[in-house]
């Protein structure tokens, strides 16, 4: 009977073992977003002329669905010349967007990319700076 009951702890001690570790909830590693933001034009350093229809070309990619972007024209006073955000959720993009260039002097402007990486809202950004004349 000693047995028996040796035999009946030592399979109740198994079970149980294999009960509490078929319950713990598996840890998943999270793994970063990474985003390479391209930009073709304009480039740094660039002088755009009065009066043009300049195209901002370029590309997001990433390894995750980014959540969204937003693009940002400004001089160095501030003043804003473009600022557009777009919802989308895709891993693969090309950027496209014209600007007019209006400036009345001569302006130092900067660039911004900004990309949403994931729904904690973590940020990549790609700045370039270039020159507008009048």
């Amino acid at each position: 009977m000693n047995k028996l009951k040796s035999t009946t702890v030592w399979v109740m001690i198994a079970v149980l073992s294999l009960l509490a570790t078929a319950c713990k909830k598996k840890k998943t590693e999270e793994v970063e977003n990474e985003v390479t933001i391209t930009l073709m034009h304009p480039n740094e350093g660039d002088t755009v002329a009065s009066m043009v229809n300049y195209m901002i070309h370029g590309s997001i990619n990433a390894t995750q669905e980014i959540h969204g972007y937003r693009i940002s024209l400004r001089d160095e006073l501030q003043q804003v010349y473009l600022d557009t955000t777009y919802d989308v959720h895709t891993t693969s993009l090309t950027i496209h967007e014209m600007w007019m260039n209006q400036v009345v002097d001569t302006a130092k402007m900067t660039l911004t990319v900004d990309v949403v990486k994931d729904h904690e809202g973590n940020h990549q950004l790609k700045t370039v700076h270039f020159v507008a004349l009048p």
